[in-house]
């Protein structure tokens, strides 16, 4: 078992500073090794082989985001509270494995089902039915590679979910090449399907013995199975909140996708190539940004009482975001070096697209400083509201705007959805804030 020293030296102190930039230096690992994938793809199959992997990707985090009934936030959270309770570490752990196993292999069993159904909905016209199947006998396998992660994530271990991430995009890149050049699109879709199982792998490889022994400690823990039934009831609200929207966003967005495609036609599948070609970028971006908010935002707050919280933002608005926008500003300055770099002369549609999307983001990082807030305080019916009328007005204002402009419509759509979370979050969090004397305090 490991000591409770071993499980408090998962948690140094890092400042944002410190997190940022160590994160940088490995996310820029990431993102050449994100750029060579996206290569591959782009020179073997085009703008349609981008628009069908990202149907893929959407499909795969959707199982994912099921399987685990969205409770990565909240094994980030709990690590990160039950840092030096050891016991309750592993009855917390020990909870969330059961239950993810048992809702893994009933979706397993559901997907293999519908199969036929997923298949026409994602590759409409096209057979690609057998990686279905493929997908859904590796559910388990995804969603255990997922709470490891969380695990990771919620100990602080930066420096290891860096470099852990940085060996599965290389090996997803080295598994993509070879697909792609000896099978075509079928080889690029295999390889978004089994990204997720070499990930699993090279945490179980390279995480240390503590994390191996997380795993296997729990799952072995049959003599505290009467005390689960309480750490069931904490991750239900984290369930409502994080399950709803794991099917929500990949769906919504595999619609988002299907009304492009069928408002161009013969070249649907290639103007939605361009769309996902944008949103691309912003990932490559999101890249540097996510995981300062996974892993070291989110655990901070979590530890955190209501008025520190405050200072805890107030540290991402005014050290973190401000780098931010300069480094969107600099993608939209050179987003035409961007495409030719990342893509082709056959994406220079995208270039007139970067502007909504870079607004579209900067709004949204503004808001998604305040919606981890909901998390911490598990603000269910606040969070769902929120995300699914986002989601609904999104696809709403693209169903009718899309029709009349294309794929500016969709873009507009964007900013215009992220500018309305944005004033739900204030609606939520401004009279708390200023309250505090948040606003005016210029400590």
């Amino acid at each position: 078992m490991p000591s409770k020293h071993g499980i408090r030296h998962f948690f140094r102190p890092a400042t944002v500073w410190k997190v940022s930039l160590f994160n940088g230096a490995a996310v820029v690992v990431r993102v050449i090794f994100a750029y060579l994938t996206n290569k591959i793809i782009v020179v073997y199959l085009g703008p349609a082989g981008t628009a069908l992997t990202e149907q893929m990707k959407n499909f795969v985090q959707a199982v994912q985001g099921i399987s685990t009934v969205g409770m990565n936030e909240a094994v980030i959270r709990y690590a990160a509270f039950y840092q030096h309770r050891l016991k309750r570490l592993i009855r917390f752990l020990a909870a969330t494995y059961r239950l993810i196993l048992a809702v893994a292999v009933v979706l397993m069993v559901l997907v293999m089902a519908a199969a036929p159904a997923i298949n026409e909905l994602l590759f409409p016209g096209k057979d690609y039915l057998v990686l279905i199947y493929i997908t859904a006998l590796l559910i388990p396998l995804y969603a255990l590679q997922l709470i490891l992660l969380a695990v990771l994530q919620g100990f602080q271990r930066y420096k290891t979910v860096a470099r852990l991430t940085g060996a599965a995009a290389f090996a997803g890149m080295v598994l993509t090449w070879i697909l792609v050049r000896h099978t075509g699109m079928q080889g690029a879709l295999t390889a978004v399907a089994f990204v997720p199982v070499v990930t699993l792998v090279l945490i179980l490889a390279g995480a240390g013995a503590d994390i191996r022994k997380l795993l296997w400690i729990p799952l072995g823990n049959g003599a505290e199975s009467r005390k689960r039934s309480a750490y069931f009831r904490r991750l239900i609200p984290f369930i409502w909140m994080a399950g709803v929207t794991a099917v929500v966003i990949p769906l919504a967005t595999i619609g988002l996708r299907n009304l492009i495609i069928r408002h161009y036609g013969d070249s649907g599948i290639v103007h939605a190539g361009y769309w996902d070609a944008v949103r691309k970028v912003s990932a490559f971006y999101f890249m540097f940004i996510t995981p300062v908010f996974n892993m070291y935002y989110f655990p901070r707050l979590s530890r955190r009482n209501g008025r520190s919280w405050k200072a805890e933002l107030k540290e991402m608005l005014f050290k973190f975001y401000p780098l931010v926008a300069a480094g969107l500003l600099g993608v939209w300055i050179f987003r035409e070096t961007l495409t030719l770099f990342i893509f082709s002369p056959e994406y220079e549609p995208v270039n007139a697209l970067y502007g909504w999307q870079i607004a579209g983001d900067a709004v949204r990082l503004i808001s998604l400083l305040l919606a981890y807030r909901m998390w911490v305080k598990a603000m269910v019916n606040k969070y769902l509201f929120a995300e699914l009328s986002y989601w609904g007005l999104y696809y709403l204002l693209s169903a009718h705007w899309v029709p009349l402009r294309g794929l500016e419509g969709v873009m507009a759509a964007y900013v215009a959805a992220n500018a309305y979370y944005l004033g739900v979050m204030g609606v939520y969090f401004l009279p708390e804030l200023k309250n505090s004397n948040f606003i005016n305090s210029s400590n």
